[in-house]
């Protein structure tokens, strides 16, 4: 078989699943953000493989799909984070900078046909380099996006897509750098067109199956009900995760991990991931600690005989690492900082 044509093949099965990816996601119960960028990011993917079909330039659409394939790095990273950082939320700035970069990447790619930008020039190297530069980049950050919190994650079907999303992107790095940077405007050889393809072919495979089969439960939906042949945590573990907890305030333990706290309830790991996670309602590890060491600090912040205590001691008790990470997770149960929550109580109390 020619080895264009089974680019082509691949190009073109490649944007059909991608098509009916998009329609499926478009009637899923998941939160509208998650759906949106999804979707831009299947549309983008479909139009940075329609503009590697020779034929598609001679169309009047074509400057459409180029801006499509624009937004790919952008979208990745931004779903990057609506995927694995639970309080993530689209804010203008995000579409700002999504904004700025499209129109940056315009300005670039209608250089090409300006004499005083050609490929012998500085200016020219630099239209050359700036846009694989900057996919590079957010590449990067969608990479971090989903390695950052891995440790806390509890949904086992969102740590392995974590963990895959950053091999299978340094993958995708290596051969776009390869093939757009190394060998610049020279055409690329049919075997690393293949293998581009194919790679984004199988990226798409994966999810499109994780998707469509209802095992991306890392989308942010209404829980499905608890099967009844699915196994029960132990009540005793249950009872003492709690006891744990509560009475022994084992959370105040500096940089608890659930590996440590597995490790005291003399426990696998994935069973107490899966307690807390599927019968007791977190996403989050972080968040299932924030619990108690939140409710914690308004009792001290309430007590007039702790007020000689400052905001960072309490974190410190509390077992946060820093003043940041406590301000934060306060504010986002509380709607106040600790220190303003401390005024309004000593306010209410006068």
């Amino acid at each position: 078989m020619n080895n264009w044509l089974l680019s082509d093949i691949l190009r073109f099965l490649s944007i059909g699943i991608l098509t009916m990816l998009s329609l499926v996601l478009l009637r899923a119960s998941i939160r509208r953000s998650e759906r949106f960028l999804t979707i831009a990011l299947c549309f983008g993917v479909a139009c940075y493989l329609l503009i590697g079909w020779r034929p598609i330039w001679e169309m009047p659409f074509v400057l459409i799909l180029v801006g499509g394939a624009f937004i790919i790095p952008i979208v990745l990273w931004l779903l990057s984070n609506t995927l694995f950082n639970d309080h993530f939320q689209l804010e203008k700035r995000h579409w700002v900078i999504l904004a700025v970069v499209i129109a940056f990447q315009y300005f670039l790619f209608f250089l090409k046909d300006s004499a005083w930008a050609g490929p012998e020039t500085t200016l020219g190297i630099l239209r050359g380099f700036l846009p694989q530069m900057i996919s590079f980049i957010f590449v990067i950050l969608a990479a971090f996006a989903a390695y950052n919190g891995r440790q806390a994650d509890l949904i086992e079907a969102r740590i392995r897509l974590r963990s895959q999303l950053i091999l299978l992107s340094a993958v995708l790095i290596a051969s776009t750098l390869f093939g757009e940077i190394v060998l610049f405007e020279n055409a690329a050889p049919q075997f690393l067109e293949i293998f581009h393809k194919g790679l984004i072919f199988v990226m798409i495979l994966y999810f499109a199956i994780s998707t469509l089969t209802f095992s991306a439960d890392f989308y942010r939906s209404e829980p499905a009900p608890t099967s009844e042949n699915e196994s029960s945590p132990s009540p005793q573990l249950i009872e003492d995760l709690e006891n744990l907890m509560t009475v022994e305030k084992f959370y105040r333990e500096e940089g608890l991990t659930i590996g440590r706290l597995a490790e005291k309830l003399n426990e696998k790991e994935y069973k107490l991931r899966r307690l807390i996670n599927q019968h007791l309602g977190y996403r989050n590890f972080n968040d299932f600690l924030n619990q108690y060491r939140i409710r914690e600090a308004c009792d001290i912040l309430e007590d007039p005989e702790q007020t000689e205590l400052t905001i960072l001691e309490i974190a410190y008790h509390l077992g946060y690492k820093s003043l940041g990470p406590f301000n934060g997770a306060f504010k986002q149960q509380t709607g106040l900082t600790p220190t303003a929550y401390r005024k309004a109580n000593e306010q209410m109390s006068k």
